[in-house]
């Protein structure tokens, strides 16, 4: 009788942060990192229609506007195990990853990367036969 909630993200939350790490060196293997493939928005209904009755779906969409470079750089470089970092990023690299930043804030005036995320609320579990 009980309700089951789970969040999770799209396979479309902060691509313009993959984008970002990818046009500066493309090498960085960023974009095979999301959990959202496993269970995310575009599929987390289908799978979980299978146990309950009900499934509702929540979207909660939302943006980052950096005006530094620093956070967002150090939460890149913070993924050490999801991306090949280590690998790639010597402290000359992270330099370049600051100023390459840095050089996009003085130019747009921010850097706005678009979120996507949401839950599901699944009700009523099937009986297991």
């Amino acid at each position: 009788d009980g309700t089951f909630y789970a969040t999770t993200n799209s396979i479309y939350n902060m691509r313009g942060l993959k984008d970002l790490v990818r046009n500066f060196d493309s090498r960085l293997d960023y974009a095979s990192f999301s959990v959202a493939t496993e269970f995310g928005l575009e599929n987390g209904v289908d799978q979980l229609a299978k146990h309950f009755e009900s499934v509702e779906s929540l979207v909660y969409e939302d943006s980052l506007h950096i005006t530094e470079a620093k956070p967002l750089a150090d939460y890149v470089l913070s993924l050490k195990g999801h991306v090949n970092i280590e690998d790639m990023m010597t402290e000359s690299r992270i330099n370049h990853f600051y100023e390459y930043l840095n050089e996009i804030i003085l130019r747009e005036g921010s850097i706005d990367i678009p979120k996507c995320s949401g839950m599901f609320i699944a009700k009523k579990p099937k009986k297991v036969s």
